[in-house]
């Protein structure tokens, strides 16, 4: 049986839920969200707190501000566990809450798009950075090969970085255990790759 691999998102549909905003580090100054979803391993940045964008009902697992994982301590160190060595725990404080929660850092980076297959605009021109010319614009539409993936199971993907993804066993696991926040989007996959 070959694997299936799906995005994780942020469930919109949760009732009453709350929105978190940037991380801001011990002196109130905001620090950019986007270090954490870059798909490799940062310094720790000082990140000590995330403000309330909207308040609402606490979720597990959230997107900050531009997609930055917050999750509860517990669902951080389960997805430790199922992903050993792909991420990185930051202890932060989320205004309003009880309980310790984290920033995660998924450090793992794959290419691993059939680009043959999905449905991809890419930069053509770019004046100011003309290094981006080649690079992905817009994935209106993901093939993953299974091939290219080997054997991760939680990781970014290379050259489109926002997409968070994850394999079958990680999602079946998190679903199981009933967390809060958490989104599953199936993602298609090569019909000619070999199950691995």
């Amino acid at each position: 049986m070959a694997r299936r691999f799906y995005r994780i998102l942020d469930d919109m549909d949760a009732s009453d839920r709350w929105w978190l905003a940037s991380p801001v580090d011990a002196q109130g100054r905001e620090l950019d969200p986007r270090i954490f979803t870059e798909g490799g391993p940062v310094a720790d940045p000082g990140a000590r707190s995330v403000p309330l964008r909207e308040d609402g009902a606490p979720l597990d697992f959230t997107f900050a501000d531009f997609d930055m994982p917050v999750v509860t301590a517990e669902l951080g160190a389960r997805v430790a566990a199922l992903g050993p060595g792909a991420v990185q725990r930051f202890p932060v404080r989320v205004e309003g809450a009880d309980g310790p929660y984290e920033i995660l850092n998924v450090t793992r980076e794959v290419r691993c798009f059939d680009e043959a297959a999905s449905e991809i605009q890419y930069v053509t021109e770019d004046a100011l950075r003309p290094e981006r010319v080649g690079k992905y614009e817009m994935v209106v539409e993901a093939v993953i090969d299974p091939a290219l993936v080997s054997g991760e199971c939680l990781f970014r993907v290379a050259g489109w970085e926002v997409m968070l993804v994850c394999d079958g066993g990680v999602r079946d696991a998190l679903l199981a255990e009933g967390y809060s926040g958490l989104a599953f989007e199936d993602l298609a996959t090569s019909p000619s790759s070999p199950a691995v």
